[in-house]
């Protein structure tokens, strides 16, 4: 599906076929057939050997498809070099062996081994193979500055699978989309595999709420099955991006500490923020009588201004706090991780105006590892910078 959805949007077949032939020989191919799914058309693509399609692991289906050659149980590494060896594109190779990683890294945390010990089942057919890097390949050839995803349809039910029968979604899917917002229905079975789900997470992130979009060209990529309530589609929508910045409403609670230590200044920030601050300073002030001091200043939920001038009198020597609603304009954001040698990062993405991304990493992780390391906190902070543009191939 992830497939057709790339081809029906303007990539062309021969770019996907190209890159499979290239880790698979002359033997495996690719196919795109128009077909019709609850009523309107998409695009199916079907991965061949010798011509015949091969037999798609994982998702609904109404119908048993010919069993052909697959590579059963193959190990990790077989594929990595696989995968090395071919004659592919830098970042063809590069979104392949990442997605590859997912499932390994993941597969290897569910049964308690090392990655390099991950010898995959359903995963390892040559269909999966193709999947993964035509995707790839796919993904490459449009040049685009972001993929975002929506709520992601997992179905519900069981299936049957090399260990067994499992709950749906399958465990390596659940583990791979954890964080990622999904929509369960236990009567529709598989309707996102792993490899989909590695796909996804791989190359697309959640698409923000204020997103805006002006479509150039759609793909539907069809699935075998036809659903009983829907298309079974999945939509890939091409476009120019903007976002706006939301207008939000905040309440700025307000105190002077006149007699309050730097110590007993730090420990009220930080019970503020263990009471949901969204943010508090202290303003070194000098006060009257030439007396020095600190402005105290915390932004809330608008709801909550009386509540945190009350918390604020109770731990602090303040006789009183004031607080107002004031309006603010929000960035979109997102949380992220960054995987470096030796820990995570978390970082936060905020969508700007014209559709570009800006990055902070956590200053609590990058001190962490600074510290750790015995390395300047700005060495750390260009390798998580370096990191995350690597890993989203620009």
């Amino acid at each position: 599906m992830f497939l057709g959805a790339l081809v029906g949007a303007g990539v062309p077949l021969e770019v996907l076929d190209h890159a499979v032939r290239q880790v698979g020989g002359p033997d495996l191919s690719l196919r795109a057939s128009t077909v019709s799914r609850g009523g309107l058309v998409g695009t199916r693509v079907h991965v061949c050997w010798r011509g015949e399609p091969l037999e798609e692991r994982g998702g609904p289906s109404d119908a048993a498809i010919a069993e052909a050659p697959e590579l059963p149980a193959v190990a990790y590494a077989e594929l990595v070099s696989r995968i090395h060896a071919a004659d592919l594109d830098s970042r063809v190779r590069d979104g392949a062996l990442r997605v590859f990683r997912e499932l390994a890294e993941t597969e290897a945390t569910l049964h308690g081994v090392r990655p390099e010990n991950v010898h995959f089942h359903e995963l390892g057919s040559w269909d999966a193979l193709a999947d993964v890097v035509a995707a790839s390949a796919g993904v490459a050839a449009l040049n685009l500055d972001a993929l975002y995803h929506g709520p992601i349809a997992v179905g519900g039910g069981t299936v049957n699978a090399a260990h067994g029968r499992l709950p749906v979604p399958v465990p390596v899917t659940l583990r791979l989309l954890e964080g990622r917002a999904c929509r369960f229905e236990p009567e529709l079975g598989e309707l996102t595999t792993p490899t989909g789900a590695a796909l996804l997470v791989t190359f697309a992130t959640p698409a923000p709420p204020q997103l805006l979009l002006a479509p150039q060209s759609v793909g539907e990529g069809a699935g075998r099955a036809e659903l009983h309530d829907r298309p079974n589609f999945a939509r890939l929508v091409i476009g120019e991006m903007g976002t706006t910045a939301t207008g939000a409403r905040v309440s700025v609670i307000e105190a002077a500490l006149d007699d309050a230590t730097p110590e007993e200044g730090g420990h009220l920030l930080e019970a503020l923020f263990e009471a949901g601050a969204r943010d508090a300073t202290l303003t070194p002030l000098i006060m009257k009588k030439g007396r020095p001091g600190f402005l105290l200043r915390v932004i809330a939920d608008p709801d909550r201004g009386s509540e945190f001038a009350a918390l604020i009198l109770r731990l602090s020597p303040s006789l009183g706090a004031r607080w107002r609603v004031e309006d603010r304009l929000e960035l979109p954001r997102r949380m992220e991780r960054v995987t470096l040698k030796d820990g995570e990062v978390r970082i936060k993405i905020a969508l700007l105006p014209d559709g570009g991304e800006r990055m902070h990493a956590e200053y609590e992780d990058v001190a962490r590892l600074a510290l750790e390391r015995g390395v300047a906190l700005a060495d750390v902070r260009r390798e998580v910078e370096r990191a995350w543009e690597r890993e989203r191939g620009r």
